[in-house]
């Protein structure tokens, strides 16, 4: 007995797939890259006991903000935090999704978190997709090959 999927109708195989993000946090302090996390969930941010991710800084609210993982995308979320949340220099606006690009630098208040996708973020979970298809889908970006004389 064999562990494949059953062959589709179509004549493809169903596999179950779907992508959970991961991304690394890098603590940084200036250039210099102090330790690194993988966050692979929704992250509450802050100073308090009940947080995922507790930074012990004065300058760092309770719950200051929330870091949330999409399936295509990292976001960042400030909760009203005192002194506010940064990326690249910029201050965010609280209350609402701003989206972590690979290689921003987050700061929350006085600590500072180089973001890195993690390119190992494909987990067997969820949908089930037709590998046939994506194989035909593939194939149609490649380029005939040369003829030669």
């Amino acid at each position: 007995m064999n562990n494949f999927p059953p062959e589709q109708p179509s004549g493809g195989f169903s596999y179950v797939w779907s992508i959970v993000m991961k991304i690394r946090l890098s603590l940084q302090n200036g250039s210099k890259k102090l330790k690194s996390m993988t966050l692979t969930k929704t992250t509450l941010v802050g100073r308090s006991a009940d947080c995922d991710l507790k930074l012990k800084s004065d300058l760092v609210s309770r719950h200051h903000c929330r870091i949330v993982l999409t399936e295509s995308v990292a976001l960042v979320h400030d909760l009203g935090s005192s002194n506010g949340t940064f990326i690249d220099g910029n201050r965010v606006t609280p209350k609402r999704d701003t989206k972590l690009l690979p290689g921003c630098v987050l700061s929350i208040a006085d600590v500072s978190f180089r973001i890195d996708y993690d390119p190992q973020a494909f987990v067997d979970v969820g949908s089930t997709i037709n590998l046939k298809s994506v194989g035909n889908y593939c194939r149609s970006f490649l380029l005939p090959p040369l003829q030669t004389m």
